[in-house]
């Protein structure tokens, strides 16, 4: 993975630029919660993380000067 989910506090992750929160269903599956729902950790996954890519290195304004040397 490029971007991993980083704990905060029980339930809640940051995923990227973007705070999420996690619960587990019957059957230990995990669900993120998007919207007013929830969503499989893997749909959640291939989703969002190549918008959160793209946050995080528009972000990321050393390396931007650095490649521009």
């Amino acid at each position: 993975m490029k971007i991993l989910f980083l704990r905060e506090s029980q339930g809640v992750y940051q995923f990227g630029q973007r705070r999420v929160g996690i619960k587990v269903e019957k059957g230990d599956t995990p669900l993120v919660r998007v919207g007013g729902g929830y969503m499989d950790v893997e749909n959640f996954i291939r989703n969002f993380t190549e918008s959160e890519l793209e946050k995080v290195e528009r972000n990321n304004v050393i390396g931007r000067f650095q490649n521009k040397l």
